[in-house]
């Protein structure tokens, strides 16, 4: 009940007071305190005294009206204490996306230029850099065709299943048990689209024998496997995974319209948190946990993790609790949700990215997800246009055919089949992208856009 209904409650009683001379005391003292203060008065029933019943009536309104009062004080801490937690976790986010650029800059130095000395630097090409767009933007860094629609679609979980358990039980800690303060075996935990609360599937695993014989002590090292089942109010294309886990990987995406027949869309496993992964591969984006599918109303994900977590585990058997020396392996949920898109094609330009000085050759790094079940196609085209002039490209990283550098004639370097040249140095520098969509419906994307550019003398200015 919100406030303004108590305060119209108190007012009527105020009302039914006020006709009775008999509680004009009464009245009096309630008209004094104020709309937060506590309305009931104690009466003490002496062991041979008459009961009122009007008393006892008026006593029980006060009671449910102070309790009402209670249930909203409550309520508004609760809220100032969601927004506090929102505000800090903004806060977090925002220092933490600062020192992730840092470092993901020093990885790129280390990496792109360690293992190709034609760059003198590598410049990260950020969503903000293309100013304002219709592309879909996941993040700050990934972005996908222009947006036309994007409906959250609510589901059902059919069933969660794996090789371990649902929540943290058995973990012991300052005294008593992890999940008796925060349980996370909650399947709602998945659907409720709040990363403070996360639903855990583990698996415990132990090398030698245990003192006590339970059924989830697993004397493996297998990792744990979970597999969350989806029935969507209507078809989705798309899902967005929310998880803490860096090591969390999705070995099966399957979809179907009936929930009996399945199929696979997913043809090798995807670590989806895994940021490290962008330089090994580029056919994901990772760190931008999404999955694309045909549309269905049925999704059916395996999840899987290796990590083994050193904790404190106890088992009770007997009244007797028994510490086990086992490690925990869990899948870590911070939520799902899914999507029901439609898309038109968007065409990108970045800002200009050399901002003075002059440099001698040029390539472009880009992770892309075009999902496997798009036809064969050309989904995502790049240019470099530089000195006014544009060149197409390709991400020097892929596989793809094409021209993966573009480099000033007068350098030293030998010219090969993948280079394209031009007859001065390279002064000014913007990216053009144009991205696809498959049908209307669904969209490829593009993420960890970098410019790796050298020269032979001099200082580079970005």
């Amino acid at each position: 009940m919100d406030v303004r209904a108590v305060r119209l409650m108190r007012e009527e009683y105020k009302n039914l007071l006020a006709a009775n001379p008999e509680y004009n005391k009464i009245l009096f003292a309630l008209s004094e305190k104020q709309d937060e203060e506590p309305i009931t008065s104690i009466h003490e029933i002496e062991a041979e005294s008459d009961l009122s019943y009007n008393d006892e009536q008026r006593q029980l309104s006060e009671i449910l009206l102070d309790m009402h009062n209670i249930n909203n004080a409550i309520q508004e801490v609760k809220d100032k204490v969601s927004s506090i937690i929102e505000e800090v976790d903004t806060s977090l986010n925002t220092v933490q996306a600062a020192i992730s650029k840092q470092t993901e800059q020093v990885e790129d130095m280390t990496v792109l230029c360690g293992q190709n000395s034609l760059y003198n630097v590598v410049v990260p090409v950020y969503v903000s850099d293309f100013g304002e767009t219709d592309a879909e933007m996941l993040d700050d860094k990934t972005i996908g065709a222009a947006l036309l629609r994007s409906t959250l679609i609510p589901y059902d979980i059919v069933s969660v299943s794996g090789n371990g358990y649902s929540g943290n039980a058995f973990v012991y800690e300052n005294g008593g048990f992890v999940s008796e303060i925060d349980d996370r075996s909650d399947l709602n935990y998945i659907s409720d689209a709040n990363d403070i609360t996360v639903y855990e599937y583990s698996r415990l695993c132990a090398d030698t024998k245990q003192a006590v014989a339970s059924s989830y002590i697993n004397y493996d090292d297998s990792p744990v496997e979970c597999v969350v089942t989806l029935s969507a109010q209507e078809a989705v294309c798309k899902a967005h995974i929310s998880s803490p886990d860096p090591s969390l990987c999705v070995t099966k995406l399957e979809t179907s319209d009936d929930g009996i027949r399945y199929t696979n869309r997913l043809e090798k496993p995807l670590y989806i948190n895994d940021v490290s992964k962008i330089y090994d591969g580029y056919a994901y984006i990772y760190g931008c946990p999404t999955l694309c599918f045909p549309y269905a109303k049925f999704v059916r994900i395996t999840f899987s993790s290796n990590e083994s977590h050193y904790e404190d585990i106890r088992i009770q058997e007997d009244d007797v609790f028994f510490k086990i020396n086992a490690r925990r392996k869990y899948v870590a949920l911070a939520g799902i949700e899914l999507y029901s898109s439609a898309y038109q094609e968007a065409a990108l330009l970045s800002q200009e990215m050399l901002k003075s000085g002059n440099i001698d050759k040029i390539s472009l790094f880009a992770s892309e997800y075009i999902p496997d079940h798009f036809p064969n196609g050309t989904y995502v085209e790049y240019a470099l246009i530089l000195n006014g002039k544009e060149y197409p490209i390709v991400p020097v990283n892929t596989g793809r055919d094409g021209i993966k550098m573009i480099r000033h004639i007068d350098s030293t370097e030998q010219i090969k089949e993948y280079m394209t040249t031009i007859d001065e140095t390279i002064k000014t520098v913007r990216l053009k992208i144009t991205v696809t969509p498959y049908n209307g419906l669904e969209t490829p994307y593009i993420s960890n856009l970098k410019l790796c550019m050298g020269k032979n003398t001099g200082d580079i200015y970005v």
